[in-house]
Parts: structure tokens; C-alpha cells; sequence
């Protein structure tokens, strides 16, 4: 353990509690990097997934792209149904693309599949010229061979707009995780609450915005907070004094780039969304007021946010009530 090397500089590493350990492991590696925790056996199967999963197995050929933000769960999706069809003895080959060989070498091997999972990797809130170079490879091999195969290609669902290919294929989007889904997940896995009490994996879940991967790294965070400070409290103070609104916003960069361009209105929507996960569903005036914004600026916002981070439903009268995603 790191935590029991000597103190040669005068600094040592923080000392994470032992019985922590592999919670704080889990948190700090990529789900699809880290099988030999149990995930895949506690797998939940999104619908969107499962959907994939019945156009894969019943069609001899199609083109589908399986859109989602960073970090929603594109590759563990794509490892889940790489598993199953496997155990079905179907030809599935998954390569991410990022590490694949030349497109010479690759052209060989994927001859020998019928189903090509193909996973694009992550990329900057600027990366939509490296991904539309990727798209323009895997083009080329589509339309070589790939009508009498099934492709499905992962990618970010932020930049995934404009290129040509998109328009040849269907699209099937990863809709953002229910906290009670992320609870499920770490309670299937460790089987118990502790550390945390039940109020502060709430607000872990709920502050992630449906981002698996964000809700690992935020619950690694508050470990290192509650080790720093010599704390054995895991509650609701430790994740608002650990997970910053620096944090979320920074966070949420890439999320809303696309929409909101310029960087004012860009944190404008990002106060909005991150106060409603924090403080729950209300109304747009009480939203405006608690936020010191005019009514008009949370309503132009608010309109470019429905349906992708906030639901508006109709209140009392002619109000909407704004509930985060």
C-alpha cells in the first residue's frame, strides 16, 4: 500500500483506510479497465442497450451510432454486449479505435466478423476534427464491406453532429443514468451504505447528472477529503464541501459547449442545472430570484436545456416547474 511507504521528503500519501480500499480503487479506474470487481456480473441493462442489443441479434446488416456524453457508459455498454454475444457464439469483434491497427491491417481482420463493435475515443470539447477524421476511416470500410455486416459505433454524443456518415445510419442515444440507478450499482457491488450514508450518495448521484464515470471520480474525491481532514463522517457536508461549484462547472464544460458557445451563457446554464441537482425541482421564478438572474435569461437558457439536462412541467397556473435531469 502506499500508504505504508517511508517518509523520506517529509510528506507521506494520504492514508486511506483499509476497510476503503477497494471502494477507492473502483472509483479511480475506468469501469471497462477494472472487470475483476464484479461489475460486469451486476451489469443493469439500460433500455437503449437493450434495444441495441435486439436490432444486433435480428438484423443480417445494419448501421447504427450509440450517441452519449463522455463518461455515460458508451464503452461499458459495448463490453456488456460484446460479452453476451460472444457467450452466443456470434462473430463480434470490439476494438477501440484510438488503439486499432493501420486500416490496412484492420481491413484483414475485420473480414472474418459479422458484428463490429467499434468504440471512438474521448476527445476534447474542441475534438470534433478528430473525430470527423476517425469517421472518415471507418467510412471507407463501411462502404467497402459494411452493408452486409452489423456496424455499431460509440461516440460522444456532444460532438456527434454534421458528419456525413451519421445521415447513413440510425442513431440510438444513452440517456443519462437515474441516481437510483448509480445507488443500485454500488449497492450491488459492495452490498452495504457505509462509508457514505444514504443522503450523500444521493447528492453524489444526483450532482454527477447521470454521468456513471463522474459519480465514481466524485465519490473517490470526498475519500481523499474525508482522509485529508481526518474525518469518519461521509455525509452530505463532506460532498458539499468537497465537490466545489469549480468543480461542476468545469465539469460541464464539454457537456454544454455546443449549445452555449459563448462563456457567459455557458455558466449561466451551468449555475442553473447544478442548483436544481442540488436544491431539487422548483419553479423559474424561485429559480431566478435564488440565483439573483433575470427571469428572461433563465427562460432563454432554460429553453435550449429542456429535454437534454432540465424537464419543465406545468405548475399552478402558467408556471413551469424546472426539474434537473
Amino acid at each position: 500500500m502506499a500508504s505504508d511507504l517511508p517518509d523520506y521528503w517529509g510528506v507521506s500519501s494520504l492514508k486511506i483506510p483499509e476497510e476503503l480500499g477497494l471502494i477507492y480503487h473502483w472509483t479511480q479506474t475506468l469501469t471497462d479497465e477494472n472487470p475483476s470487481m464484479g461489475w460486469w456480473t451486476f451489469y443493469t441493462w439500460p433500455k437503449e442497450v437493450r434495444q441495441l442489443l435486439t436490432r444486433i441479434t435480428h438484423m443480417d446488416s445494419c448501421l447504427v451510432f450509440l450517441r452519449g456524453l463522455q463518461g455515460i457508459g458508451k464503452t461499458s455498454a459495448l463490453r456488456a454486449l460484446y460479452d453476451i454475444l460472444k457467450a452466443k457464439s456470434h462473430r463480434v469483434l470490439k476494438a477501440k479505435w484510438s488503439l486499432s491497427p493501420s486500416l490496412r491491417e484492420f481491413n484483414k481482420i475485420y473480414r472474418d466478423y459479422d458484428i463490429l463493435l467499434i468504440d471512438l475515443p474521448d476527445y476534447p470539447s474542441r475534438g470534433s476534427r478528430a473525430m470527423n477524421k476517425h469517421l472518415d476511416q471507418i467510412h471507407k470500410i463501411w462502404e467497402e464491406n459494411g452493408h452486409c455486416k452489423v456496424f455499431v459505433i460509440a461516440l460522444q454524443k456532444e460532438l456527434a453532429h454534421g458528419h456525413y456518415f451519421l445521415g447513413k445510419g440510425s442513431a440510438i442515444d444513452l440517456q443519462p443514468v437515474a441516481p437510483e440507478t448509480m445507488i443500485g450499482a454500488y449497492l450491488n457491488i459492495y452490498g452495504i451504505w457505509n462509508p457514505f450514508t444514504p443522503e450523500a450518495l444521493t447528492a453524489l448521484a444526483r450532482l454527477s447528472g447521470g454521468i456513471f464515470r463522474r459519480f465514481k471520480q466524485y465519490m473517490g474525491l470526498c475519500v481523499e477529503e474525508a482522509a485529508a481532514t481526518e474525518t469518519n463522517a461521509y455525509d452530505v457536508d463532506l460532498v458539499n464541501r468537497t465537490i466545489t461549484e469549480d468543480i461542476l462547472l468545469n465539469d460541464m464544460e464539454a457537456e454544454l459547449g455546443i449549445t452555449f458557445p459563448h462563456p457567459d451563457t455557458r455558466k449561466t446554464a451551468s449555475r442553473i442545472v447544478l442548483h436544481l441537482r442540488r436544491e431539487g425541482a422548483m419553479n423559474q421564478k424561485t429559480l431566478a430570484e435564488q440565483l439573483e438572474l433575470a427571469e428572461s435569461t433563465v427562460t432563454r437558457a432554460v429553453k435550449s436545456l429542456d429535454g437534454t439536462h432540465i424537464r419543465r412541467t406545468r405548475g399552478k397556473g402558467k408556471e413551469y416547474v424546472l426539474h434537473p435531469i
